[in-house]
């Protein structure tokens, strides 16, 4: 049972890191440094 709340976790958090590195318009025009920071601060 711990095993697959592992993998359930794992797997949410995945699509949330991944939804939120999506490029988005008003993203682009930022430093890649501001963009990894904010990244890191909000998953």
């Amino acid at each position: 049972m711990q095993v697959l709340l592992g993998i359930i976790y794992h797997s949410i958090g995945g699509f949330a890191s991944g939804s939120f590195y999506m490029p988005y318009n008003w993203v682009k025009k930022w430093r890649w440094e501001i963009y990894w920071i904010t990244g890191g601060i909000f998953s």
